[in-house]
Formats: C-alpha cells, sequence, structure tokens
C-alpha cells in the first residue's frame, strides 16, 4: 500500500516519495507524464513497510527499465503545493543514482507507458544538460536552483509554493 493521506477537512494529501537524480556526461534524466508540460526526477510512492533505499531502486526500475545502484542522499524535501483544489504536503527523499548498465535505448529520449495500479500513465523521458534546466518547468523548483549550481551536499529543505 502507497503511502498517501487525505485529510478531508483540510483538503490536504499527504505524499511519501523517492526520486533518482541520474546524472550522466552532465545531463540529467527527466520525465514528463501525461504532456502535463511538468517534468521531474522518475520515482513514485514508498509502500508501506518498505525502506526509501528498496523504494527507490524499485520505482526507478518500474518507471525506467534501468537497474541503479543508490550513491546518496541528495536532499530531503518537504514540498507543500497546490494541486486542483487540494494542498499538497509531500515529503520526498532524493538520490543521486547511477544506473548498473545502460541499455542504449535509454542513453537518448525514450517513452514508456507506465501500468500505475491499472491507470496507464504516459511517461517522456528527456536527457536536459543540468545548466539548462531553467529552460522547463522542472520541479520541485529548489532541487532544480540545486542541480544548476551542482551543489550534490545532503540539504534539507522546506519548500512552500504560493505561501
Amino acid at each position: 500500500m502507497d503511502i498517501k493521506i487525505f485529510d478531508e477537512k483540510s483538503n490536504t494529501r499527504f505524499k511519501f516519495r523517492v526520486n533518482g537524480v541520474l546524472i550522466v556526461d552532465g545531463k540529467i534524466l527527466t520525465v514528463e507524464m501525461n504532456n502535463s508540460g511538468n517534468l521531474c526526477c522518475p520515482g513514485g510512492h514508498v509502500t508501506l513497510g518498505e525502506d526509501t533505499i528498496s523504494a527507490m531502486k524499485r520505482e526507478f526500475f518500474e518507471e525506467t527499465g534501468v537497474e541503479i545502484k543508490v550513491n546518496k542522499l541528495l536532499a530531503i524535501i518537504e514540498n507543500f503545493f497546490p494541486f486542483g483544489n487540494k494542498q499538497i504536503h509531500e515529503l520526498s527523499f532524493y538520490y543521486l543514482v547511477e544506473p548498473k548498465s545502460m541499455p542504449a535505448d535509454k542513453q537518448k529520449d525514450f517513452s514508456l507507458i507506465e501500468n500505475d495500479n491499472g491507470v496507464l500513465v504516459d511517461m517522456q523521458y528527456r536527457w536536459i544538460k543540468l545548466e539548462e534546466l531553467n529552460n522547463y518547468n522542472f520541479n520541485p523548483k529548489p532541487l532544480r536552483e540545486k542541480l544548476i549550481d551542482k551543489n550534490f551536499d545532503f540539504q534539507h529543505i522546506i519548500f512552500k509554493e504560493n505561501q
């Protein structure tokens, strides 16, 4: 079971996620879901009873088909943002990862359809130069700034959008 909680009184949803920061030759692997215009790092929800490193390896493989090695925790981001008519409180662990091996078809932009608990999600993967991240709607914003600055030291970030 994914760790997601919804509080009807405050119309707030809590999500616990992991995300993989995969950088190869100065480019980061990003994903856009369902042509939303928003880019982020591959990842997903942590399940109840699962540690974040296991969740990272599982989610990255499920989303990309690439097996990874988890190198280090780059950031924990507490992200508060509006989504539709709901307020989201998201706790995300961002790990710096590397591929165990990199299939040729994953070394350039690629697409996949993910079956996320019965919901088909169109996943468009793009390799983007770190210094060009500001040209895209890459989220969360504090991670974008950290990556552009090539700051790979651990950081705990609290980010409240529109507050």
